[in-house]
């Protein structure tokens, strides 16, 4: 297994969300108000520039309409 660090993870993360945002034809002001998060953190979040909490991936999931766990498992 390779080794993962928390910048790595992050730009998994918000690539991941991005991709299943976009395939859900969601602007990311949809999906902010859909998972009711901030738009700005969610774009830092897309970027990996932030790391979410669990509670946070949680709301974008409900948000995105899929399970927590397709978010993790493409990290």
């Amino acid at each position: 297994m390779s080794k993962l660090n928390q910048h790595k993870f992050n730009i998994l993360i918000g690539n991941t969300i991005r991709d299943f945002r976009k395939k859900s034809n969601f602007s990311r002001i949809e999906l902010a108000t859909k998972s009711n998060v901030n738009e700005k953190y969610l774009g830092k979040i897309e970027r990996g520039e932030s790391s979410a909490s669990v509670f946070i991936l949680k709301k974008i999931a409900i948000g995105l309409e899929v399970e927590l766990i397709k978010l993790l498992k493409k990290a």
